[in-house]
């Protein structure tokens, strides 16, 4: 699937099977499947490069951009669920790539986080 392309650059800077498999066990237990999706693989990674959920939706076709769009809303809920609450909340989109890395997740220090 082309969305396993997509912001590949987040591998290099961060612990992703980690996350993933973090995600996973803080995925409800009433869906469908625990495992991530590759569309949600492709969305955590589009936020750990501080890719909001329209610049991650552009990626797409037109015709699915706006069910890109509400999964966003589901891995970003996902990813509250994994982050410990004395890292700070989770506000925004925009906080997890600060929070993950607080948490312990960046592997590659020298990747600038910008804001």
């Amino acid at each position: 699937m082309f969305e396993d392309e997509l912001f590949l650059e987040a591998i290099n800077y961060w612990d992703m099977q980690r996350l993933y498999q973090q995600i996973e066990d803080a995925k409800p237990m009433q869906l469908d499947t625990k495992q991530l999706k590759s569309l949600e693989k492709a969305i955590l990674r589009g936020f750990l490069c501080g890719y909001g959920p329209i610049q991650i939706a552009s990626n797409f076709p037109s015709n699915v951009q706006e069910l890109v769009v509400l999964y966003c809303w589901d891995v970003y809920q996902y990813v509250k669920n994994v982050i410990d609450e004395g890292q700070g909340p989770v506000k925004s989109y925009i906080d997890i790539p600060y929070l993950l890395e607080a948490a312990g997740y960046r592997q590659n220090k020298n990747y600038q986080l910008t804001r």
